[in-house]
């Protein structure tokens, strides 16, 4: 009785090890920085529209809607602006599949950079060059299952209802999305690039370690809690939204970055650092 003890004490103090690893990590400054400029290329390109309104002179209720990002809004503006607000609409769409795309490939970058300074192995810019076609590689394999997840869950939705489908989608999505991070974190720790490879161990890595899923739990609780807040803006006044908004982005990018440090730190607990002798290990932290 008293060794069970012990080794549950053990466990829940590795958790939480972990849990204060991955929080340190994300505060370093060079990561967080270079992911959250990046992604002010999504943000501003989902907050342009309001630019278009205000200088137009238009005041509706839906404007700090469109502020802080949402889509819905623009179907006003783009009704009640004209001409103008019309072209403005397709410049918004165009820049913001623009804005997606660079933020995908930087975020590829910055976390293989991240994660090689967290784990010691390169120096920042070194890891983003290092891994970046492997965790692109391994973002193409996400989009496909992530696909294949949707369609999934629209046979359950149809045959189950809608409900069913819409939790079927939610737990399917969420699984790839711990998967992707903990197959990001493999990748730097084992140095095996093979991103369908990665994501194989990854998944079994999640399922013997049902801490990952508490983990990834806790992530998606502060993304959503975020989101929630980002949607809840749109009372606010649009000059005020936009600033908030940026502190969003910020708020996200950091987000992102705990989840990814949480990965790294539960991998490295469970399994000693497997280098190949001519890896760098000194990594030198530019920031």
């Amino acid at each position: 009785m008293n060794h069970t003890r012990r080794y549950d004490g053990d466990a829940m103090e590795s958790f939480l090890k972990n849990i204060r690893r991955g929080l340190r990590w994300s505060l370093r400054p060079l990561p967080l920085l270079a992911l959250f400029c990046s992604g002010l290329a999504l943000g501003l390109a989902q907050t342009w529209p309001a630019w278009l309104a205000l200088t137009q002179g238009v005041t509706q209720p839906w404007i700090g809607e469109l502020a802080g990002g949402g889509g819905d809004a623009l179907v006003a503006l783009l009704l009640s602006g004209g001409s103008n607000a019309v072209a403005g609409g397709l410049i918004w769409l165009a820049l913001a599949l623009a804005g997606a795309l660079i933020y995908a490939i930087a975020y590829n970058l910055i976390s293989g950079g991240a994660l090689s300074l967290w784990a010691g192995v390169r120096p920042f810019w070194a890891g983003c060059r290092y891994n970046f076609w492997s965790f692109t590689g391994l973002g193409a394999l996400l989009i496909m299952l992530a696909l294949a997840a949707i369609a999934i869950a629209t046979l359950a939705g149809t045959i189950f209802g809608i409900g069913v489908g819409f939790l079927v989608a939610l737990l399917l999505l969420q699984f790839l999305n711990l998967g992707g991070e903990y197959a990001r974190a493999l990748i730097v720790h084992d140095q095996r690039r093979n991103p369908a490879g990665a994501l194989g161990r990854a998944s079994g890595f999640c399922i013997r370690h049902p801490g990952t899923f508490l983990l990834g739990l806790a992530g998606f609780g502060l993304h959503s809690a975020l989101g929630w807040l980002a949607t809840n803006s749109a009372e606010l006044s649009a000059g005020l939204a936009l600033a908030l908004g940026q502190l969003w982005a910020f708020g996200w990018a950091w987000l992102k970055l705990v989840r990814l440090g949480w990965a790294l730190a539960y991998v490295q607990s469970a399994h000693p650092p497997i280098i190949p002798e001519n890896t760098l290990i000194a990594a030198v932290e530019v920031a």
